[in-house]
Protein backbone atom coordinates (compact mmCIF):
# COMPACT_ATOMS: atom_id res chain seq x y z
CA UNK A 1 0.00 0.00 0.00
CA UNK A 2 2.92 2.25 0.22
CA UNK A 3 4.43 1.99 -3.07
CA UNK A 4 0.85 1.93 -4.15
CA UNK A 5 0.39 5.36 -2.24
CA UNK A 6 3.65 7.05 -3.03
CA UNK A 7 2.62 6.49 -7.29
CA UNK A 8 -0.37 7.95 -6.65
CA UNK A 9 0.65 10.96 -5.14
CA UNK A 10 3.21 10.81 -8.26
CA UNK A 11 0.78 10.43 -11.15
CA UNK A 12 -2.06 12.50 -9.36
CA UNK A 13 -0.48 15.97 -9.05
CA UNK A 14 1.04 15.68 -13.26
CA UNK A 15 -1.82 14.38 -15.16
CA UNK A 16 -4.75 17.14 -16.48
CA UNK A 17 -7.61 15.65 -14.53
CA UNK A 18 -8.62 13.70 -11.90
CA UNK A 19 -12.10 11.76 -11.08
CA UNK A 20 -12.35 10.86 -7.62
CA UNK A 21 -15.05 8.67 -5.66
CA UNK A 22 -16.43 10.79 -2.98
CA UNK A 23 -16.33 14.48 -2.45
CA UNK A 24 -13.67 14.57 0.64
CA UNK A 25 -11.39 12.65 -1.41
CA UNK A 26 -11.87 15.60 -4.34
CA UNK A 27 -11.52 17.87 -1.53
CA UNK A 28 -8.09 16.32 -0.34
CA UNK A 29 -6.44 15.99 -3.31
CA UNK A 30 -7.38 19.76 -4.84
CA UNK A 31 -4.55 21.41 -2.74
CA UNK A 32 -2.15 19.32 -4.33
CA UNK A 33 -3.07 20.07 -8.40
CA UNK A 34 -1.71 23.77 -8.22
CA UNK A 35 -2.46 25.54 -11.73
CA UNK A 36 -4.10 22.45 -13.00
CA UNK A 37 -8.21 21.36 -13.26
CA UNK A 38 -9.66 20.91 -9.93
CA UNK A 39 -10.50 17.40 -8.75
CA UNK A 40 -14.33 15.93 -9.73
CA UNK A 41 -16.27 13.66 -8.62
CA UNK A 42 -17.94 10.25 -10.34
CA UNK A 43 -19.44 8.02 -7.96
CA UNK A 44 -19.66 4.23 -7.91
CA UNK A 45 -22.20 2.37 -9.36
CA UNK A 46 -24.41 -0.55 -7.96
CA UNK A 47 -23.64 -3.53 -10.53
CA UNK A 48 -26.77 -5.37 -10.30
CA UNK A 49 -30.94 -5.16 -10.62
CA UNK A 50 -32.16 -3.73 -7.43
CA UNK A 51 -35.45 -4.51 -9.16
CA UNK A 52 -34.78 -8.21 -7.71
CA UNK A 53 -34.93 -7.35 -4.28
CA UNK A 54 -37.98 -7.40 -2.61
CA UNK A 55 -38.05 -6.14 1.47
CA UNK A 56 -38.44 -7.48 3.96
CA UNK A 57 -35.98 -10.14 2.75
CA UNK A 58 -36.27 -14.06 3.91
CA UNK A 59 -32.80 -14.51 4.94
CA UNK A 60 -33.33 -18.31 6.01
CA UNK A 61 -32.98 -19.85 2.75
CA UNK A 62 -29.98 -17.94 1.98
CA UNK A 63 -28.36 -18.71 5.44
CA UNK A 64 -29.44 -22.36 4.84
CA UNK A 65 -27.33 -22.83 1.39
CA UNK A 66 -24.14 -21.00 3.07
CA UNK A 67 -24.23 -23.05 6.24
CA UNK A 68 -25.10 -20.32 8.73
CA UNK A 69 -27.79 -20.98 11.87
CA UNK A 70 -31.35 -20.08 10.84
CA UNK A 71 -32.11 -18.36 13.96
CA UNK A 72 -29.06 -16.53 14.24
CA UNK A 73 -28.49 -12.73 14.08
CA UNK A 74 -25.80 -12.63 11.89
CA UNK A 75 -23.72 -9.34 11.81
CA UNK A 76 -20.96 -8.91 8.61
CA UNK A 77 -18.40 -6.98 7.66
CA UNK A 78 -17.12 -7.30 4.07
CA UNK A 79 -13.59 -6.29 2.96
CA UNK A 80 -9.76 -6.77 2.93
CA UNK A 81 -8.41 -7.91 6.72
CA UNK A 82 -6.01 -5.01 6.67
CA UNK A 83 -5.05 -2.04 9.54
CA UNK A 84 -7.26 1.11 7.89
CA UNK A 85 -10.47 -1.21 7.35
CA UNK A 86 -11.28 -1.64 11.64
CA UNK A 87 -11.74 -4.68 11.78
CA UNK A 88 -10.62 -5.35 15.22
CA UNK A 89 -12.89 -2.09 16.47
CA UNK A 90 -15.54 -4.54 15.34
CA UNK A 91 -14.42 -7.50 17.22
CA UNK A 92 -14.03 -5.75 20.08
CA UNK A 93 -17.55 -5.15 20.42
CA UNK A 94 -18.29 -8.61 20.17
CA UNK A 95 -17.78 -9.52 23.80
CA UNK A 96 -19.94 -6.48 24.67
CA UNK A 97 -22.85 -7.71 22.41
CA UNK A 98 -22.70 -11.22 22.89
CA UNK A 99 -24.30 -11.50 26.36
CA UNK A 100 -27.15 -9.21 25.24
CA UNK A 101 -27.86 -10.79 21.20
CA UNK A 102 -29.06 -14.43 21.46
CA UNK A 103 -26.90 -16.73 18.66
CA UNK A 104 -24.72 -13.92 17.68
CA UNK A 105 -22.52 -14.52 14.62
CA UNK A 106 -20.11 -11.83 13.31
CA UNK A 107 -18.52 -13.14 10.02
CA UNK A 108 -15.58 -11.33 8.38
CA UNK A 109 -15.42 -11.65 4.35
CA UNK A 110 -12.39 -11.15 3.28
CA UNK A 111 -8.13 -11.79 3.37
CA UNK A 112 -5.13 -9.76 4.17
CA UNK A 113 -2.27 -9.29 6.48
CA UNK A 114 -4.20 -8.75 9.58
CA UNK A 115 -6.08 -11.79 9.76
CA UNK A 116 -3.30 -13.90 11.99
CA UNK A 117 -3.99 -10.95 14.37
CA UNK A 118 -7.52 -11.12 14.04
CA UNK A 119 -7.78 -14.36 14.89
CA UNK A 120 -5.24 -13.96 18.11
CA UNK A 121 -7.63 -11.08 19.09
CA UNK A 122 -10.80 -13.37 18.31
CA UNK A 123 -9.18 -15.96 21.27
CA UNK A 124 -8.01 -13.24 23.44
CA UNK A 125 -11.20 -11.83 23.56
CA UNK A 126 -12.95 -15.49 24.25
CA UNK A 127 -15.21 -15.23 21.42
CA UNK A 128 -14.33 -18.14 18.61
CA UNK A 129 -17.83 -19.33 18.89
CA UNK A 130 -18.83 -16.09 17.78
CA UNK A 131 -16.84 -15.15 15.11
CA UNK A 132 -16.61 -16.60 11.82
CA UNK A 133 -13.85 -15.72 9.38
CA UNK A 134 -15.29 -16.86 6.02
CA UNK A 135 -12.18 -16.11 3.66
CA UNK A 136 -11.90 -14.31 0.35
CA UNK A 137 -15.65 -15.21 -1.47
CA UNK A 138 -16.65 -14.90 -4.70
CA UNK A 139 -20.35 -15.17 -3.72
CA UNK A 140 -20.35 -11.77 -1.58
CA UNK A 141 -23.96 -10.62 -2.65
CA UNK A 142 -25.20 -14.37 -1.18
CA UNK A 143 -23.20 -13.43 2.13
CA UNK A 144 -24.58 -9.78 2.09
CA UNK A 145 -28.28 -10.86 2.14
CA UNK A 146 -27.62 -13.67 5.07
CA UNK A 147 -26.37 -10.99 7.35
CA UNK A 148 -28.96 -9.24 9.15
CA UNK A 149 -26.08 -6.46 9.50
CA UNK A 150 -23.59 -5.18 7.44
CA UNK A 151 -20.63 -3.05 9.35
CA UNK A 152 -18.50 -0.71 7.90
CA UNK A 153 -15.95 0.27 11.03
CA UNK A 154 -13.23 1.64 8.84
CA UNK A 155 -10.75 4.28 9.96
CA UNK A 156 -10.11 5.60 6.40
CA UNK A 157 -12.61 5.63 3.01
CA UNK A 158 -13.49 6.52 -0.12
CA UNK A 159 -16.96 5.73 -1.00
CA UNK A 160 -16.67 2.00 0.09
CA UNK A 161 -18.73 -0.56 -2.60
CA UNK A 162 -19.32 -2.72 0.27
CA UNK A 163 -21.75 -0.26 1.82
CA UNK A 164 -23.32 0.45 -1.36
CA UNK A 165 -24.02 -3.26 -2.18
CA UNK A 166 -25.44 -4.01 1.37
CA UNK A 167 -27.82 -0.63 0.67
CA UNK A 168 -28.84 -2.12 -2.70
CA UNK A 169 -29.49 -5.87 -1.16
CA UNK A 170 -31.43 -4.37 1.61
CA UNK A 171 -29.42 -5.22 4.26
CA UNK A 172 -28.88 -2.15 6.89
CA UNK A 173 -25.88 -0.57 7.57
CA UNK A 174 -23.78 0.34 10.39
CA UNK A 175 -21.07 2.13 9.32
CA UNK A 176 -18.37 4.72 10.54
CA UNK A 177 -18.45 8.45 9.23
CA UNK A 178 -15.68 9.14 7.24
CA UNK A 179 -14.91 9.95 3.42
CA UNK A 180 -17.66 10.01 1.53
CA UNK A 181 -19.69 7.81 3.63
CA UNK A 182 -21.86 10.42 5.13
CA UNK A 183 -22.49 11.48 1.71
CA UNK A 184 -24.15 8.27 1.07
CA UNK A 185 -25.66 7.18 4.09
CA UNK A 186 -27.67 9.82 6.30
CA UNK A 187 -27.75 8.78 10.32
CA UNK A 188 -31.28 7.11 11.78
CA UNK A 189 -32.41 7.49 8.14
CA UNK A 190 -30.70 5.51 5.67
CA UNK A 191 -28.41 3.78 7.84
CA UNK A 192 -26.42 4.08 11.60
CA UNK A 193 -23.23 6.60 11.63
CA UNK A 194 -21.06 6.24 13.85
CA UNK A 195 -17.29 7.74 14.79
CA UNK A 196 -13.94 5.79 13.91
CA UNK A 197 -12.70 3.69 16.89
CA UNK A 198 -15.03 3.72 18.74
CA UNK A 199 -16.25 -0.14 20.01
CA UNK A 200 -18.73 0.78 22.01
CA UNK A 201 -20.71 3.11 19.60
CA UNK A 202 -20.54 -0.16 17.25
CA UNK A 203 -21.85 -2.63 19.80
CA UNK A 204 -24.75 0.34 20.49
CA UNK A 205 -25.99 0.45 16.90
CA UNK A 206 -25.78 -3.27 15.73
CA UNK A 207 -28.31 -3.72 19.29
CA UNK A 208 -30.22 -0.94 18.49
CA UNK A 209 -31.12 -3.25 14.74
CA UNK A 210 -31.68 -6.27 16.76
CA UNK A 211 -33.96 -4.65 19.33
CA UNK A 212 -35.71 -3.13 16.73
CA UNK A 213 -36.88 -4.98 13.62
CA UNK A 214 -38.74 -2.35 12.35
CA UNK A 215 -35.82 0.52 12.91
CA UNK A 216 -33.96 -1.79 10.27
CA UNK A 217 -37.07 -2.39 7.68
CA UNK A 218 -37.05 1.57 7.91
CA UNK A 219 -33.07 1.75 7.24
CA UNK A 220 -32.96 -0.48 4.20
CA UNK A 221 -36.08 0.56 3.10
CA UNK A 222 -34.61 4.45 2.39
CA UNK A 223 -31.24 2.64 1.89
CA UNK A 224 -32.60 1.03 -0.83
CA UNK A 225 -34.59 3.96 -2.17
CA UNK A 226 -31.36 6.63 -1.94
CA UNK A 227 -28.67 3.94 -3.73
CA UNK A 228 -31.10 4.13 -7.10
CA UNK A 229 -28.88 6.94 -7.42
CA UNK A 230 -25.98 5.09 -7.85
CA UNK A 231 -26.53 3.48 -10.92
CA UNK A 232 -24.17 2.13 -13.94
CA UNK A 233 -26.21 4.41 -16.49
CA UNK A 234 -25.35 7.55 -14.43
CA UNK A 235 -21.67 6.90 -13.96
CA UNK A 236 -21.01 5.87 -17.58
CA UNK A 237 -23.16 9.39 -18.40
CA UNK A 238 -20.61 11.44 -16.02
CA UNK A 239 -17.70 9.34 -17.55
CA UNK A 240 -18.48 10.01 -21.17
CA UNK A 241 -19.29 13.70 -20.40
CA UNK A 242 -15.59 13.80 -18.82
CA UNK A 243 -14.06 12.22 -21.89
CA UNK A 244 -16.23 14.83 -24.03
CA UNK A 245 -14.93 17.92 -21.89
CA UNK A 246 -11.24 16.96 -22.25
CA UNK A 247 -11.57 16.12 -26.04
CA UNK A 248 -13.61 19.26 -26.52
CA UNK A 249 -16.61 17.13 -27.76
CA UNK A 250 -20.55 18.00 -27.62
CA UNK A 251 -21.37 16.76 -23.96
CA UNK A 252 -25.09 15.38 -23.93
CA UNK A 253 -28.20 17.34 -23.72
CA UNK A 254 -27.47 19.34 -20.34
CA UNK A 255 -24.81 20.26 -21.65
CA UNK A 256 -22.59 18.57 -19.77
CA UNK A 257 -20.78 21.16 -17.46
CA UNK A 258 -23.48 20.66 -14.54
CA UNK A 259 -22.47 16.96 -14.09
CA UNK A 260 -18.94 17.14 -13.62
CA UNK A 261 -18.72 18.15 -9.80
CA UNK A 262 -15.71 20.26 -8.65
CA UNK A 263 -14.18 19.59 -5.23
CA UNK A 264 -16.47 22.15 -2.95
CA UNK A 265 -19.69 21.19 -4.87
CA UNK A 266 -22.44 18.78 -4.33
CA UNK A 267 -21.31 15.49 -5.02
CA UNK A 268 -22.48 11.77 -4.65
CA UNK A 269 -20.29 9.18 -4.31
CA UNK A 270 -18.33 6.19 -6.49
CA UNK A 271 -15.51 3.78 -5.96
CA UNK A 272 -13.79 2.14 -2.51
CA UNK A 273 -11.11 4.45 -2.70
CA UNK A 274 -9.81 4.86 -6.00
CA UNK A 275 -9.15 7.67 -8.47
CA UNK A 276 -9.35 7.59 -12.58
CA UNK A 277 -6.55 10.09 -13.76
Amino acid sequence: MRQYERLDRFVLCRVDWVACVSRPQAEGLRSKREGRHPPIVIPNAVLFPLAEVRLPLDRRPTRSALGLPEGAFVVGAVGRLSVEKGHRYLLDAAPVLAPRIPHLRIVLLGEGRERPQLERQTARLGVQEQVLFAGFRSDVQSWIQACDVIVNPSLTEGMPNAVLEAMALGTPVVATAVGGVPDLITDQESGLLVVPGDPPALAGAVYSLWADSSLALRLAKNAQARVRDYSPEEQSRLLLDLYAKVLGLPQGPSGGTGILVPAGGTAGSQDDAGMVA
